[in-house]
């Protein structure tokens, strides 16, 4: 009920809950997203993806990833 958005929103979940689907859904929800702004996910081994979200970065280091959505 704030109409709080952001710019730039990081997600850094416990790998092993698989928690970031469930986070960019309630971003999505709740609109908390700014029109240019991003999510960083780093995640291990959970299949991220958004219907919502545009994907604009997918990267790889080590056994971690990361992937950058926008609206």
């Amino acid at each position: 009920n704030s109409n709080i958005k952001f710019d730039i929103i990081f997600l850094d979940t416990p790998y092993k809950l698989n928690l970031i689907n469930d986070c960019l859904n309630k971003i999505v929800e709740y609109n908390l997203l700014n029109e240019n702004g991003i999510v960083v996910c780093e995640y291990e081994t959970e299949n991220i993806e958004n219907d919502k979200l545009k994907l604009i970065k997918n990267k790889k280091k080590k056994n971690k990833k990361i992937k950058i959505f926008t609206l």
